[in-house]
């Protein structure tokens, strides 16, 4: 029996045992269900959904998969395209707001409103035989492109992602400027800021960390940093669900534009996850 026999209808999948389904597919059941009935009527069969599933949690060969799914490469191949295909027209259709955000009760600290956290975060892929300098991360010693990501500081409903990668030498304040963000895209209110890292120090629209040691804070400053790293760690915990799927944690081997397209797939259905899921600040 093959790994989508043992899950090839509503009943098996709802009387499954729930960490197995994790592992398997990333997501937990009610996710799925959501995720099923949002597809159901743009003909995306169940099998083919956890067979992308699959594939983007444990980012196995092609080799692997033919065994563990018993299709041909050719077959394999056709189902995730078109499962993919699908889910990017999801996105598009349903795209991020970041006027979500106002919907929560923002942290306020020295009068300043704060309703979400920014950081990039860096994919790796393989050392690509040209611009080797671009995607080279000294701070991570690997190669790879960052993506720029705004959550919410309440749930980490991720509600602003860059529109397109960059490489992992660049700095984010760097990457900020360029995607629009500090050009007021984001239509801040006033007394409003973003939360941030001290990558982030430059720019008036981000609350970012003293710079110095914090040896050197005054007890006032200390106490303002131990209420605010709960939420700056609210982006972390996002990044480490996203990276759940080893899509994102792996090297990837394919080009640079499909991996762009997963990680949108990816952020598209986390926000479901959310739904069921809210995250907390770990105060």
């Amino acid at each position: 029996m093959s790994l989508l026999e043992q899950f090839d209808s509503f009943d098996k999948i709802f009387n499954s045992n729930d960490r197995l389904f994790r592992s398997l597919f990333w997501i937990d059941k009610n996710t799925f269900f959501f995720l099923q009935t949002k597809l159901k009527n743009i003909n995306v069969k169940l099998k083919d959904l956890l067979l992308y599933l699959h594939f983007l949690k444990c980012y196995h060969t092609l080799d692997q998969l033919q065994i563990y799914h018993k299709l041909s490469s050719k077959t394999i191949l056709k189902r995730i395209n078109n499962v993919k295909k699908n889910l990017l027209l999801l996105t598009e259709i349903n795209p991020l707001n970041c006027g979500d955000r106002l919907s929560q009760i923002p942290l306020i600290i020295d009068g300043i409103k704060i309703y979400s956290v920014i950081d990039t975060t860096l994919f790796n892929i393989q050392k690509p035989t040209d611009f080797q300098d671009v995607y080279y991360s000294p701070k991570h010693k690997r190669h790879g492109i960052k993506l720029e990501v705004v959550c919410n500081v309440s749930d980490g409903k991720i509600i602003w992602v860059s529109n397109e990668f960059y490489g992992g030498s660049e700095h984010d304040i760097t990457i900020s400027r360029h995607s629009g963000l500090v050009d007021g895209e984001f239509n801040l209110e006033e007394d409003e800021k973003i939360l941030a890292d001290k990558g982030y120090l430059g720019e008036d629209i981000f609350y970012c960390p003293k710079r110095g040691d914090r040896e050197n804070l005054s007890e006032l400053e200390k106490s303002k940093e131990k209420i605010v790293l709960p939420y700056r760690q609210m982006i972390e915990n996002v990044f480490s669900k996203l990276k759940v799927c080893k899509i994102l944690s792996d090297r990837f081997r394919g080009k640079i534009e499909e991996l762009d397209e997963h990680a949108r797939i990816i952020i598209f259905i986390f926000n479901i996850w959310i739904l069921f899921n809210p995250m907390r600040a770990n105060k």
